[in-house]
């Protein structure tokens, strides 16, 4: 079997591993790292005076910037050109932080140095010779904005590289491996905007639980928070326009949130697949947002989400979900949008926890 890019032979030395390790010990890392952790240190004295929280987001701002000029990659010489107009035009301000850049670009050798992936370098094309060039950097620009949108939600990213794996041989069809970290897509679908988004999401929500990924109320809320979050980002509420031209000729699309199913409609295990349950919370989450705005939806069902442990198991995990996000819309919200998230979830049965645990597929 071949073995997977970046891989090493028993006994191989890892020498990059050893390049990573030797990068992040270079002034410049340890000058980023140690203002963060400085900025965590003081981050109880903020609240109490005003001056120390204004330097405090300064001092964030200029670590976040400095990481985004040096997401160049791989190429070190181009992130300390960046850091040198960031030094030469005063947009880093910090004496000390100033002084050990300097020293870092006095120091460094041409060719060496630190330096990030971008956002298009996370996600790695396998058979992209079914896409052509242009269409592999499509695939990766728009998978980079998504997780953009996703991270500006709450979600953090864990895996360094995600790999896609452009497969003619799954049919039309598209998945995400929890083992492998990897999306996989059907080159007949790939173009579909919705299609790489969902299974992207779907990578997000993962919360690395294997018997909770059988959990059939955790997978009706995660493909319904899968199919939510790249319609939302896309403004789009119709879900797999393009597959359905070719599975379920006719039909606009695989499915469409914008509508006002319940789960009195499910009556057998045939129509209670979680795609189809998921399409009923789906469709609440839609509502919510038309009542509340994208920004403010998002924002509110990320954090119910987050928020819901991996521990609650078959019982619950949907009954736990939704008592999350009434709280966080209670707190986070004034009466009125929290009264109509309320009345959305109660005329979807969402409130009736004999609904939240029955599994017709049991």
């Amino acid at each position: 079997m071949a073995k997977a890019e970046g891989e090493h032979e028993k006994g191989a030395p890892a020498t990059a591993g050893a390049e990573t390790y030797s990068k992040w010990r270079s002034p410049l890392v340890v000058a980023v790292l140690a203002a963060g952790a400085a900025g965590l240190s003081n981050a109880g004295v903020t609240y109490l005076n005003g001056q120390n929280e204004r330097a405090l987001e300064a001092s964030k701002a200029e670590t976040t910037l400095i990481l985004e000029m040096i997401k160049t990659g791989g190429n070190p010489d181009r992130a300390a050109d960046n850091l040198r107009f960031l030094v030469d035009a005063g947009l880093i301000s910090e004496p000390d932080r100033v002084a050990q850049i300097r020293r870092y670009l006095v120091t460094r050798a041409p060719g060496t140095g630190v330096t990030l992936p971008t956002g298009t370098d996370r996600f790695r094309i396998q058979g992209s010779e079914a896409l052509g060039e242009s269409g592999s950097a499509n695939l990766k620009s728009h998978l980079a904005a998504y997780a953009q949108y996703l991270n500006s939600l709450g979600f953090t990213e864990t895996a360094k590289q995600i790999s896609v794996k452009i497969d003619e041989e799954i049919g039309i069809n598209a998945f995400y491996s929890p083992d492998e970290k990897s999306l996989t897509i059907s080159p007949q679908i790939v173009n579909d905007k919705h299609v790489p988004l969902y299974t992207y999401t779907q990578h997000t929500l993962d919360k690395g639980d294997k018997d909770l990924n059988e959990s059939y109320g955790y997978l009706q809320i995660n493909t319904a928070l899968a199919d939510y979050f790249a319609s939302s980002y896309l403004d789009n509420p119709l879900v797999g326009q393009e597959i359905a031209k070719l599975l379920t000729p006719g039909n606009a699309a695989l499915r469409n949130l914008d509508n006002q199913a319940t789960f009195a409609q499910i009556r057998t295990c045939e129509v209670s697949e979680p795609l189809k349950a998921g399409e009923i919370w789906g469709g609440a989450f839609w509502e919510i947002r038309s009542k509340l705005g994208k920004a403010t939806a998002d924002r509110l069902l990320s954090a119910a989400w987050r928020s819901t442990p991996p521990t609650e198991g078959q019982r619950g995990f949907a009954q736990a979900f939704v008592d999350n996000l009434r709280h966080n819309a209670a707190e986070a919200l004034i009466p009125e949008e929290a009264n109509a998230v309320v009345k959305v979830l109660r005329a979807r049965q969402f409130l009736d926890v004999a609904v939240l645990k029955s599994n017709p597929c049991a």
